[in-house]
């Protein structure tokens, strides 16, 4: 019971976490959960990353009144204006290169509840004008911007009209937990603030609304809520799940959450009958003191409650040891975190895991298993006492 329950506990919390790291490795890095905009915006296979179009921009009432909606939904956390461009700008050896940027508000995009984290240079700041920070893949991998180096971009305003700017690549932005290499993604940042007084854009104006889920479990009744209030107040705008404009995450998400679930079920059924088959063979090698008991008289249904309230005593108390250190583990390992080296588990848990207590799934868990201590002596129990007081004596 001890080293069961150890282990089921444990591993459950741990898949639980491994669920919820999935879905925020991809959706946080630069994708979001969900993204609000024009319903002419064409998000398919975007990644979140779409066509600049000024015409489209959400307005300043409009953000207001979005805003003020999100913060009284459940299972929102964190919402960001942004606005999604391309442009241009020359490389030191004065060629042309294209780029997908972001103007959004770094200061505060930049923390906990995304995956991206300053990596490299000084970090931007709200309203600071011809400063940019650019992403892993600009910096490192290809090398086409250095950090603190300044170059001429070539930019789009409210108009649509392209201009020069000289910019300062002041940062680098990289990514706590997603495989960078594989499914990263190249982009410079803006800082949104100063992006709109400089390309004149109006305040508040923005391509969309990216926002993040608490519990990515619930996606379907968090996007239902908010499509209907868009509905109702403004019916040119959609909200869109990151699972349609960024289906390759999507895809990898629903894969290793069947995979997963499937790993769940077999190692609960394996847990559960293993405490049902020890137990059971325990009160079979005691059918004999079944027979002496029934043969002196005792009811029936006092012979069942004494071995069953035994059993259930011992295995309890196996189960709630084995419970206790496999908390204690857990929040040794939520304070240390997993460090993972292997590439192939890079798609399911990133770099690192830093393990929780789920006290839901937990209640749920301890639940089973004080059915299963009930029942695993008591089915026994039930089968001995039909048996005839001869037959269960000869089983001594």
């Amino acid at each position: 019971s001890i080293v069961c329950s150890f282990f089921t506990f444990f591993f459950e919390n741990i898949i639980e976490d491994i669920l919820h790291k999935q879905s925020d490795m991809y959706a946080r890095s630069y994708t979001g959960h969900f993204i609000i905009t024009n319903k002419r915006n064409n998000l398919e296979m975007s990644f979140g990353l779409y066509p600049f179009n000024p015409e489209f921009f959400l307005k300043k009432n409009e953000i207001l009144s979005i805003k003020a909606f999100l913060n009284t939904v459940d299972n929102i956390d964190g919402f960001e204006e942004r606005i999604v461009l391309h442009g241009l700008y020359l490389t030191e050896d004065l060629h042309e290169k294209s780029f997908v940027g972001v103007a959004i508000d770094i200061e505060n995009y930049n923390k906990n509840f995304t995956d991206l984290y300053l990596d490299k240079g000084v970090r931007v700041k709200r309203h600071e004008k011809n400063v940019l920070a650019a992403s892993w893949f600009n910096y490192e991998k290809w090398k086409n911007v250095d950090i603190g180096k300044t170059y001429i971009f070539l930019l789009p305003d409210s108009t649509l009209e392209y201009t020069d700017h000289y910019f300062k690549v002041k940062s680098g932005i990289s990514y706590k937990s997603l495989p960078k290499e594989t499914v990263g993604r190249d982009c410079l940042y803006f800082d949104i603030y100063a992006y709109r007084e400089l390309m004149g854009i109006e305040e508040n104006a923005s391509s969309d609304l990216i926002g993040f889920f608490e519990d990515p479990e619930k996606e379907a009744v968090t996007i239902k809520a908010i499509g209907e209030f868009l509905g109702v107040n403004y019916p040119d705008l959609k909200v869109v799940s990151w699972k349609s404009y960024a289906p390759l995450f999507g895809e990898i998400v629903f894969g290793v959450n069947v995979v997963i679930r499937f790993i769940e079920f077999i190692f609960i059924f394996s847990s559960i009958l293993i405490v049902f088959k020890i137990t059971l063979f325990l009160i079979m090698e005691r059918f004999n003191e079944i027979g002496i008991l029934k043969a002196i008289g005792y009811p029936m249904w006092k012979i069942i409650y004494l071995f069953t309230l035994e059993n259930f005593l011992i295995n309890i108390s196996g189960i709630v040891i084995g419970f206790g250190i496999s908390m204690v583990v857990l929040m040794i390992l939520g304070t240390t975190g997993i460090t993972n080296s292997l590439s192939f588990l890079d798609y399911i848990i990133g770099r690192s895991l830093y393990p929780g207590i789920h006290c839901v799934k937990t209640g749920v868990i301890f639940m089973i298993f004080t059915i299963i201590t009930i029942l695993s002596p008591m089915v026994p129990s039930i089968y001995g006492i039909r048996r005839s007081i001869a037959d269960m004596v000869k089983r001594k």
